[in-house]
């Protein structure tokens, strides 16, 4: 993939689950090294909200110490600053977007 985006001069924002550093660091650090975006997608692919009853299934708080730890681990992985978050399922809580600006992100997607 990396390769057929290099070939065409093409770059774009690849939402990384943080948890990949832990076994595929290069990889993170080999999108980022090619010009890419690297964006926030969770600590775990945990999702945070029931689909169904659109409750929260953890605390502000438990989100906001996973989401600022995965955070950091994909900031030293591609030794940018990660501004862009995708919840896992895309299912984001206005409970959530307080806590994202606080953290640092810039936009969720």
């Amino acid at each position: 993939m990396l390769d057929l985006l290099d070939e065409f001069e093409v770059t774009a924002t690849f939402f990384v689950v943080a948890d990949m550093v832990e076994h595929y660091p290069e990889l993170v650090e080999s999108i980022a090294e090619r010009g890419h975006e690297i964006g926030c997608h969770g600590l775990h692919h945990t999702c945070k909200i029931d689909s169904k009853t659109k409750e929260p299934l953890m605390s502000n708080k438990e989100f906001e110490e996973r989401t600022r730890k995965a955070k950091e681990m994909l900031e030293r992985a591609c030794k940018e600053n990660v501004i862009g978050y995708r919840a896992p399922n895309a299912l984001v809580g206005g409970w959530m977007l307080d806590s994202l600006e606080k953290i640092g992100f810039r936009y969720d997607y």
